[in-house]
């Protein structure tokens, strides 16, 4: 279903008899440097990244109260990244054409505050809320696109590499599972 639209989001959820966790993950945006961001850019970011993210835990609670019925407790985990507590640094990027424009910042920092409202809120039903904070998840193509930008991104990260999509695994299994049955509201960062 398209997430942006909030009677095909609604329909969907209306359908899940019960959810044990709930993943969101969307988000869309442009790439570009900071004075090609346009504000319906940033609404764009915006409304996909938060608007329709706080929408799915919103049409899912119930199914996610079923889940907690059953199993005692449920999970939202919100993918939010670095960039939501720290900016980037535009010097790395060169004319790479991989900049990160301001509105992705800025969104992934909406999903983290709702992240924790929503922690503080959901937790008296037993729904726990944490977020996941990707570091530097480069397509794999970028170190041949642009290897000055990738070696300049990699330099930047302590363990010297960039992160394999399978390495957030391990993140979301254990914000999904018993093993964080006492967390919530909390932002995980897997970034190297």
């Amino acid at each position: 279903f398209d997430m942006s639209d909030a009677a095909s989001r609604g329909a969907y959820f209306k359908d899940q008899e019960r959810i044990d966790v709930l993943v969101n993950n969307a988000y869309s945006g442009k790439t570009n440097k900071w004075p090609d961001v346009s504000e319906q850019d940033f609404r764009d970011a915006y409304e996909i990244g938060v608007v329709a993210n706080y929408g799915a835990i919103q049409d899912a609670t119930s199914s996610l109260l079923k889940a907690v019925d059953a199993a005692g407790q449920a999970s939202v985990i919100n993918i939010g990244s670095m960039y939501g507590a720290v900016s980037p640094d535009p010097r790395i990027y060169g004319d790479s054409g991989y900049d990160n424009p301001a509105s992705y910042g800025a969104a992934k920092a909406a999903l983290l505050q709702m992240t924790r409202y929503a922690a503080v809120n959901l937790a008296p039903s037993g729904i726990r809320v944490n977020c996941i904070s990707p570091g530097p998840f480069p397509p794999p193509e970028l170190s041949q696109k642009s290897s000055a930008f990738f070696d300049g991104l990699v330099s930047k990260v302590p363990l010297g590499r960039i992160g394999a999509p399978g390495e957030l695994a391990g993140a979301v299994v254990y914000l999904a599972s018993d093993a964080s049955s006492y967390v919530t509201g909390i932002e995980l960062p897997v970034d190297g």
